[in-house]
């Protein structure tokens, strides 16, 4: 059961914030909803419109970001806390993905774009990181045809929105209907090769369980 932390003497608190990386102290302040609970100084956080991507440099993960156009790789010692809203898995391995690279970081993600990634990964990133608010997806991939559908709305329970700028597999619409969760505000699908294909007996299903 949850321990009542306000209740603990100010020294104790002062210590605990001391010990807290900041984010930890920002979520303490959230649960007790009281931010004197880490004194003698406010956890802020910064909120701003820029998006984070993880990306390689020079052969290892980072976390970039990106602004206006440009993109400056993240100090991981700094004590300001970045609050992430929208994100960019650019061509990495998502098993790589680890919290020493973002303690300054609170992840509630909406909105996910990805390039890329392996079959698998949704599943994965969401055992890393809070996905699970995600309603917008886009999806590039220059090697293979989407086809991790199963994988995705299992993982991101609250999808609606889905652009896609690639091939998709051929079961696309059998695979969309089977799993979705939610009925679908947008679909988008550009770029696909000769073997896309629309299968007629699907359509009027199709149409149905999407949002009119």
């Amino acid at each position: 059961m949850p321990y009542p932390i306000a209740k603990l003497a100010y020294g104790l608190r002062c210590r605990l914030a001391e010990l807290a990386t900041p984010v930890e102290r920002y979520h303490f302040q959230v649960a007790a909803g009281d931010v004197s609970i880490c004194p003698p100084e406010i956890q802020a956080i910064s909120v701003t419109d820029s998006y984070l991507a993880f990306q390689y440099e020079n052969g290892k993960i980072t976390v970039a970001e990106y602004y206006l156009g440009s993109s400056t790789v993240l100090n991981q010692h700094t004590e300001q806390i970045l609050f992430c809203r929208d994100l960019f898995l650019n061509a990495i391995d998502v098993n790589e993905i680890s919290s020493e690279l973002f303690p300054n970081i609170i992840f509630d993600v909406d909105e996910l774009t990805v390039k890329n990634i392996a079959t698998g990964s949704f599943n994965l990133l969401s055992k890393k990181l809070n996905v699970e608010n995600i309603k917008l997806i886009a999806i590039a991939n220059d090697a293979f045809p989407f086809s991790s559908f199963a994988d995705m709305f299992d993982s991101l329970p609250k999808l609606d929105r889905i652009t896609i700028y690639c091939a998709v597999a051929t079961t696309w619409m059998r695979d969309i209907l089977q799993f979705q969760r939610n009925k679908l505000e947008w679909l988008s699908i550009l770029d696909p090769d000769e073997t896309f294909d629309i299968d007629i007996n699907l359509l009027i299903p199709f149409l149905k369980v999407s949002r009119s």
